[in-house]
């Protein structure tokens, strides 16, 4: 069976010329929105290990494109990152 698959991680970004310099906090998001996955054949979305794996490399690359370290990017809810964003 196959499946359309949209995998969202959420940001917040602290210290970034991006969003305001030293002491300042933004939010971003990264998605992929694969389609037609064969979901029972390829089962990448229950593999913990890949899905960590691919959230790291999000953080690490959100860090490369705000030039800041990687420690000024958490991962965040998407409710924590509706809460502070004018998403409607």
């Amino acid at each position: 069976m196959e499946y359309n698959i949209k995998l969202e991680v959420y940001f917040e970004v602290k210290d970034s010329a991006v969003y305001g310099g030293l002491s300042s906090v933004g939010y971003a998001s990264a998605e992929i929105d694969s389609c037609k996955i064969d979901y029972g054949k390829e089962g990448i979305f229950n593999k913990k290990e890949l899905m960590e794996e691919y959230i790291k490399r999000q953080r690490e690359g959100m860090a490369e494109l705000c030039k800041v370290p990687v420690e000024c990017v958490r991962v965040i809810s998407k409710e924590e990152y509706d809460c502070n964003t004018d998403v409607d």
